[in-house]
């Protein structure tokens, strides 16, 4: 996905799952995490993170023995809202995550193995509508791939094999009309492509550039 750094989900059987208590005194631990590094003060069972003003951003579990993340993880704005939340195993991202729009619907989730996004992820506009969804296999693009224009018109399909584009693709405008068709190997434009640029139509074989695939890398 684009930009869209999944910040943490918490799978909760019920909707709410109390967070241990803050340490009472702590000490500056660096970690890595998917969207670079976290700079927390970890102590007891819990690693946190407070804005400028005192008000708590980072909430997350700790194993003091092992030294790691571990356990559930939050991300709250500084007014409080819940931005992100998901869950650490062995000090990497594991499990479902989501990112929620400072409105509260859903901005981006999917699931981590091992630090690594695996599985579908959807990534949204701020209204809640699908922008992206996305396939991943151990960190790499790898499956189908869709994104969708605001207010839901279809934009750009295709698959991805081993991270790079594959097979058939195609583009559509907000109203439907074809922008963009054609074939990739492993990554590049290859064989017959229809490109359109307003009114005008072209058909090029083996293009030698990378067609406007919208949202699509």
């Amino acid at each position: 996905m684009r930009l869209l750094c999944a910040l943490l989900l918490l799978a909760l059987a019920a909707g709410a799952t109390a967070q241990p208590a803050a340490p009472r005194s702590c000490r500056a631990v660096t970690v890595r995490y998917h969207a670079g590094q976290l700079a927390l003060c970890c102590g007891g069972a819990l690693c946190e993170s407070r804005h400028p003003g005192g008000a708590p951003e980072w909430r997350i579990g700790w194993d003091a023995a092992a030294g790691r993340l571990e356990g559930a993880a939050q991300r709250r704005r500084a007014d409080g809202s819940l931005a992100a939340e998901g869950r650490f195993a062995a000090g990497r991202e594991d499990g479902p995550w989501r990112e929620l729009h400072p409105s509260g619907k859903p901005a981006l989730g999917g699931s981590f193995r091992a630090g690594a996004p695996e599985g579908t992820w959807t990534a949204s506009y701020p209204d809640g509508g699908a922008m992206e969804v996305e396939t991943f296999r151990a960190g790499d693009y790898h499956g189908p791939y869709a994104s969708f224009h605001p207010g839901g018109a279809p934009w750009c399909s295709g698959q991805y094999a081993d991270g790079e584009k594959a097979g058939r693709w195609v583009c559509r405008r907000p109203d439907g009309v074809v922008s963009a068709e054609g074939g990739f190997v492993r990554g590049d434009p290859r064989g017959k492509w229809l490109i359109r640029e307003g009114d005008k139509v072209r058909r090029v074989s083996d293009p030698g550039f990378m067609p406007d695939m919208g949202l699509a890398y």
